[in-house]
């Protein structure tokens, strides 16, 4: 007897769900959304360009501060006897 009020149960809020209204949202992005997507994107960009720049001129500063005949070689001289 109680698997049958278990499915009485079930049946009736079965019924009570498939006679309220629902409503599903639009498949895909909002104009909003698809916006707010672009314009994060572009600042992220600008953002990443404003780092490297000023990474950039962090080191050319200690660049700068090297002895003249530093500057111009990148690799370390051993001297040859």
């Amino acid at each position: 007897m109680t698997i049958f009020s278990n499915i009485t149960t079930t049946i009736t809020i079965t019924n009570a769900l498939t006679n309220a209204t629902i409503s599903v949202p639009p498949n895909g992005l909002s104009d909003g959304a698809i916006a707010g997507i672009v314009i994060g994107t572009i600042v992220g960009v600008i953002g990443l360009f404003v780092f490297a720049f000023l990474i950039y001129k962090y080191r050319q500063r200690f660049v700068d501060m090297l002895p003249k005949g530093l500057k111009q070689s990148n690799s370390i001289s051993v001297p040859v006897s």
